[in-house]
């Protein structure tokens, strides 16, 4: 038997977008945001659920998609950026902190194996027409090249 923490961890998943009630679509801008979304209230309302989290026995918390994207979290932007409709980085470091002060381990999923069409690795695919043989991606194209 493990004596890792990970092993013997009660987890309770966390989909933050859904969690605060994101609008479907991200803006590119933080000023395109609706009034009534403001993204300095997203991980605040994470912060709630940590201590009935901590009530209900739980001992780690698995929080993601969490990084800019332009949609539902799965398709990231930017891998260093959270989520602008969930509020900062250091928004992000206040509500890890706010889980260890309650004993609760904080688990973040990457999501590191999706991207966008929009990703930067993408752009010369059109010019170069190599995304068939192109390995570093696998492609599904429904009716027009990405």
């Amino acid at each position: 038997m493990s004596n890792h923490w990970y092993d013997k961890a009660v987890y309770y998943q966390m989909y933050p977008p859904g969690i605060i009630g994101a609008s479907k679509e991200n803006p590119t801008q933080i000023t395109d945001i609706p009034p009534d979304q403001d993204p300095s209230k997203g991980f605040l309302e994470l912060d709630l659920r940590v201590s009935h989290s901590k009530e209900s026995g739980c001992s780690a918390l698995y929080i993601g998609p969490l990084f800019e994207s332009s949609f539902h979290g799965y398709d990231t932007r930017d891998y260093k950026l959270m989520d602008k409709r969930l509020g900062t980085n250091d928004d992000f470091v206040n509500f890890v902190k706010l889980c260890h002060k309650a004993g609760i381990r904080a688990v973040a999923d990457g999501i590191l194996n999706h991207t966008r069409r929009k990703l930067f690795a993408f752009q010369d695919i059109p010019q170069k027409k190599d995304y068939l043989t192109n390995r570093q991606y696998a492609f599904a194209c429904h009716g027009e090249i990405p």
